[in-house]
């Protein structure tokens, strides 16, 4: 059994790498120009949420980047060898990683950001992206824009960014996707080139009494009776601040974060 503050590595032949059990060549495309694509949920109690949401889109994420395609079976047992060594906090972060060489599990702690804005929220600034490229709809490891914006939003003294193209629709997070509420409706935009499709807003629209894609602007955004960033570890963060403007108190806040809880459990 590991430790509580390590990780746990498991390649697709089920073997747990240590530390100093090599596992990625430094060679490796998916090291030296990123050719590889992921996916991110959360262990609880050893036990994956959505997993099978995750491995969905991962056979259509490798299909994006011309990857072989995952075999399920393997990523399955793979997984539960990983949440079977693990031994640190009921909640751990698993990722799934598929490169062109190297292919494995990982399962880690938590990051202490999770909590913070889980329970207090965040302030969050809009930014354009940009062109996406031949990889838009992938969740790829090519993660340069992504951290490039998260980089660009702690400058400008906020936890994370939404994604706004240059007409002004809103698009998305670098790690997340976005929710309001308006007139007692859940609201997202649609999951359409070039947004990635959100498994924890698919779950939760799953299981919503109202709720329902569209197209949003960030005067939306600002009218709203709520904004959220939704993500597979972190499951709902409300944005009480958009571009340095405190937003109103949300009435849903605690409803919206009940049923995301219960739309990973399922």
């Amino acid at each position: 059994m590991v430790a509580r503050s390590a990780y746990v590595v498991v390649d697709l032949d089920g073997v747990v790498h240590g530390p100093q059990t090599p596992l990625v060549r430094a060679a490796d495309p998916m090291l030296t120009h990123g050719d590889g694509v992921f996916e991110t949920t959360l262990l609880r109690d050893r036990r994956p949420c959505l997993l099978e949401a995750h491995l969905a889109r991962l056979d259509r994420s490798a299909a994006i980047a011309g990857l072989p395609r995952p075999d399920p079976a393997r990523w399955r047992a793979a997984v539960a060898v990983a949440a079977a060594h693990w031994s640190g906090a009921a909640e751990a972060v698993l990722r799934l990683v598929c490169g062109r060489g190297a292919s494995f599990v990982m399962v880690s702690e938590v990051p202490a950001r999770v909590r913070t804005a889980r329970d207090g929220g965040l302030a969050v600034v809009t930014l354009d992206p940009g062109p996406r490229g031949a990889v838009a709809g992938a969740k790829s490891l090519s993660y340069a824009l992504n951290a490039a914006a998260l980089r660009e939003a702690a400058r400008r003294g906020a936890g994370d960014a939404i994604f706004v193209d240059a007409a002004g629709r809103v698009l998305e997070g670098p790690r997340s996707s976005v929710v309001i509420a308006q007139s007692e409706t859940l609201l997202s935009p649609p999951p359409t080139l070039p947004i990635l499709a959100g498994t924890t807003v698919e779950a939760l629209f799953r299981i919503a009494p109202r709720s329902d894609f569209r197209a949003l602007t960030v005067a939306d955004l600002f009218a709203a009776e709520g904004v959220w960033l939704l993500s597979s570890v972190t499951l709902s963060a409300r944005v009480h601040t958009l571009d340095g403007v405190a937003l109103p108190a949300a009435p849903a806040a605690g409803e919206l974060a009940r049923l995301v809880d219960r739309a990973v459990s399922h």
